[in-house]
């Protein structure tokens, strides 16, 4: 691993970042963390201290092994649980339901 720690380091970085649906400013500003230097960890020419590495795991909310955890695939993010939790409820019901729930949905999203 040696020298190769920060290139798989960034890429986890990056994958984690993407499946979360955040931006590098997103990420850098939640992990109290400047976007070049966050740009720099993403591109493996920097590696962070354990301290940066823990308030970047913390960012995600999750544990700094999963940041390391070059192996594992990247958790499912709330937002992906969420709408795989809605799928699930609906797989089983009538697509008059389905079409309903849409319909409610699309309601509450344009409210905003």
């Amino acid at each position: 691993m040696g020298t190769d720690l920060p290139r798989r380091l960034g890429n986890r970085i990056r994958k984690l970042r993407t499946q979360a649906g955040l931006t590098q400013a997103q990420l850098a500003d939640r992990a109290g963390l400047s976007e070049e230097f966050m740009c720099r960890l993403a591109r493996g020419k920097k590696a962070p201290s354990l301290a940066t590495a823990d308030r970047i795991a913390d960012a995600w909310g999750v544990n700094l092994a999963v940041l390391f955890d070059f192996g594992a695939p990247a958790p499912a993010g709330e937002k992906e649980e969420l709408l795989e939790g809605l799928r699930v409820l609906l797989a089983t019901e009538d697509v008059e339901k389905i079409r309903l729930v849409v319909e409610v949905g699309r309601t509450i999203v344009r409210q905003r």
